[in-house]
């Protein structure tokens, strides 16, 4: 995973995945204890280039997903970096 919002979730993938396919997820990460079933739609393709090796930026659009937990996650990623914010502040 690259980057999540309420809308979507950016991901890099080895292969190629056309823009308009429907694609199932399973979002697991350490700030929720289950992992998120969804689906969603590619939205846009970034093809990248890193010592010698292409993959792909890939933006999924949710279509269907449990966005209460897509909500939780983003409130305790705000949540730590307020903190850490403050711990740098000080």
């Amino acid at each position: 995973m690259i980057d999540i919002c309420f809308i979507g979730i950016g991901v890099s993938a080895p292969e190629k995945i056309e823009e308009g396919t429907v694609v199932q997820s399973e979002l697991k990460t350490k700030l929720c204890p289950e992992v998120i079933i969804g689906e969603g739609k590619v939205a846009h393709l970034t093809p990248l280039q890193k010592y010698g090796t292409v993959s792909y930026r890939i933006g999924i659009e949710f279509i269907e997903i449990n966005k209460l937990k897509i909500r939780e996650i983003l409130n305790q990623i705000q949540s730590e970096l307020c903190a850490e914010k403050r711990k740098n502040s000080k």
